[in-house]
């Protein structure tokens, strides 16, 4: 606790000290415009002297002489003095040196009568407004001020009439006691903004080094991925090219379903992985500014006909109709194909995995006046209104829970936008729940001639051969739906049944329930299982119907199922 203390007292003194130092340089500007002010003020003030006491004129002309040539050579000084404590010195002579000139007048003219006091009052107001007086300065220059009046009265030959002088003085009190008053709030005030200000320039240094840290974080993160993207990418692809040459062999060789099943879940889920890898380096790539635009003559329709019904099958897996038209006002426009054939695959097979078994999708592509405007419309699930500004962002998915029913590591989205915001075209969607979603693509489609066009040859080595082809079948992977299944009840009916265990004939084998929402999962552990009789559940409560009605000797569940 008293290091706590000791630590704020110092901390108040090394704020008090870099306020001094910061108030001694502004005082320095200040004090050298109070010279020029005293100066310039000082002769035009003569013009009084000529019309008020015109036989005084020009003793008190010599006199303004004098003190705006020794006002000038303090002007000169303050722009030489290097020590901030000399020239807040030296500085003081700017109202110094005006005070004694007018207290000299005061004692040539009518001494404690004299209306030249008034004088004064002007010095004191404008130089501490001017100068941003501190406090002790104000109290020193203002018994600097009653000390020059009193010994220009004194020394007057003139007897002063009692009440002209109190009123005199009375004055001057005042005047100083407003001085005396404003120059110590003023310089709390300024203090105040001073701290404030430090707290400011701290607060601002602070989120700059967190700023600098987050920017170093992000890079760290996007070399992060760049890097281990590459790293998998590498081997998976010699796997999948491995797993391709292992189902051409072993179609020949060998006619066990088992193996040919095992062969190609491994083939589609690393399909399934290559993907997500593929869309990693995609957004590495724009986070990065290394997504160049390559616009080629690109026939719309044609191209857009030949790459959904590369895909079509998977909407029929599903049960789902697939549709799409295309109208053009020109046959051939200039398009990055790549990056079309990305967005519209993600939204395609965004679409596929959440409109359920009867929906329906409808793609349509409309060209006209140098723009082409994509739309997938699904009839699927739908999304909340509340979610819906947010399913633009990188990793964010709409159902969050442990329990989610659609798999994907909410990257499609963010590429899709990435994407199409490199062409310079703009992206929207909307949605309602249980009615389906629409997302609307925009994009700039120059038109070109159809001679630009030309038919590319297929061939081994065409766009890295069987490696390219692999990526794009990894680009057209859909992950596993949950799909019902009807349960069919035990009958009871027929002839007398042996002895039972639970439900089941004594001597029949283990029965042995397998739940988990990834279809694949249950394929890989029902081919791990030997002499055993196997269910399966796609989630918790188809699962806890089988149990109740089957009563199997072992459960294999994924706890975090839907």
């Amino acid at each position: 606790m008293a290091e706590t203390v000791v630590n704020a007292q110092d901390d108040e003194a090394k704020l008090r000290q870099s306020f001094r130092e910061y108030e001694d340089g502004v005082a320095l500007g200040n004090a050298r415009r109070t010279a020029v002010f005293s100066g310039v003020f000082m002769m035009a003030a003569a013009s009084l002297d000529w019309l008020l006491i015109p036989d005084k004129a020009v003793i008190f002309l010599l006199i303004r002489c004098i003190c705006a040539l020794l006002v000038g050579i303090i002007f000169w000084s303050l722009g030489n003095v290097r020590s901030p404590r000399g020239a807040n010195l030296l500085s003081q002579g700017s109202a110094v040196l005006p005070m004694l000139g007018i207290s000299a007048m005061i004692a040539v003219t009518d001494g404690g009568n004299s209306s030249y006091y008034a004088g004064l009052n002007l010095v004191l107001v404008g130089a501490s407004l001017i100068m941003r007086w501190r406090f002790w300065d104000a109290f020193t220059m203002i018994g600097l001020c009653f000390a020059s009046y009193a010994v220009a009265v004194v020394a007057s030959s003139v007897t002063p009439d009692f009440r002209v002088l109190f009123g005199n003085c009375f004055f001057l009190f005042v005047t100083g006691i407003f001085v005396f008053a404003g120059s110590y709030f003023y310089e709390h005030l300024r203090f105040s903004e001073f701290r404030l200000r430090m707290e400011v320039e701290k607060s601002r240094e602070l989120l700059e080094a967190q700023n600098r840290r987050l920017s170093e974080l992000d890079e760290a993160k996007t070399r992060f991925f760049a890097n281990i993207s590459h790293e998998l990418r590498t081997p998976l692809t010699i796997m999948l090219g491995i797993t391709e040459r292992l189902k051409t062999v072993l179609a020949k060789q060998s006619a066990d379903p088992t193996i040919h099943e095992m062969t190609s879940m491994l083939g589609q889920n690393g399909l399934r992985l290559l993907k997500l890898i593929d869309d990693l380096l995609d957004l590495v790539r724009f986070d990065t500014g290394h997504a160049d635009v390559n616009r080629q003559p690109t026939p719309v329709a044609a191209h857009l006909d030949g790459l959904l019904r590369s895909v079509r099958h998977l909407a029929e897996q599903d049960r789902v109709a697939l549709l799409w038209d295309c109208e053009t006002d020109s046959e051939v426009v200039l398009l990055d194909r790549d990056k079309f054939d990305k967005i519209l695959l993600n939204l395609v097979i965004n679409a596929i995995k959440f409109t359920p078994s009867s929906g329906t999708i409808e793609v349509t592509v409309r060209v006209a006046a140098n723009r082409l405007r994509l739309t997938v419309e699904d009839t699927g699930v739908g999304i909340p209104p509340e979610v819906l500004p947010r399913i633009f962002e990188c990793f964010w998915q709409v159902d969050t829970s442990s329990t989610r029913k659609f798999q994907g590591a909410g990257i499609g989205l963010a590429l899709v936008r990435s994407l199409t915001e490199s062409m310079d075209g703009k992206v929207d969607v909307q949605s309602e729940l249980g009615r389906g979603t629409t997302f609307s693509i925009d994009l700039p489609a120059e038109a070109t001639a159809a001679e630009a066009y030309t038919i590319e040859e297929d061939g081994p080595l065409k766009d890295g051969g069987n490696i390219a082809d692999l990526h794009r079948r990894a680009a057209m992977s859909i992950p596993g739906k949950m799909a019902p299944r009807t349960i069919t009840p035990i009958p009871h009916s027929g002839p007398a049944a042996p002895p039972m265990i639970g439900t089941r004939p004594s001597g029949a084998r283990p029965l042995v329930l397998i739940a988990d929402d990834e279809p694949d999962i249950r394929r890989f552990l029902r081919m791990q299982l030997e002499d055993v009789d196997v269910i399966e559940a796609s989630d918790g409560a188809e699962a806890l119907e089988l149990g109740r009605q089957r009563r199997p000797q072992l459960a294999l569940l994924d706890h975090m199922m839907p």
